[in-house]
């Protein structure tokens, strides 16, 4: 789990990096709520249509990465106006605790 979220985090700031444009502002979150563990990655950029969307494999890695962990995944952007990710991966109590 601790990889997901790391390749994750990493995902959305390559993203930013690659798409966003000059001059913009990053947040990462990453907390714990009940059990799950929350990912927000957002940005002030350019944002896109995310309906036009069709080459690369950023977000669809991520989607897919965000899937086999039994997780969901939330994606908000348009034309300048950023974009905003949200994940969400379950986890046991144990794991968060070090137990597992």
């Amino acid at each position: 789990m601790q990889l997901s979220c790391y390749r994750i985090i990493q995902e959305g700031l390559t993203n930013i990096s690659r798409h966003a444009g000059n001059n913009v502002e990053a947040k990462i979150l990453l907390y714990r709520k009940d059990n799950d563990i929350i990912i927000d990655v957002m940005d002030n950029g350019q944002g896109c249509d995310l309906n036009l969307i069709k080459k690369g494999y950023g977000l669809l890695g991520m989607r897919e990465r965000v899937e086999t962990v039994s997780g969901h995944i939330h994606i908000e952007s348009q034309p300048g106006q950023g974009m905003k990710i949200k994940v969400k991966l379950p986890c046991g109590i144990g794991e968060i605790d070090g137990k597992n």
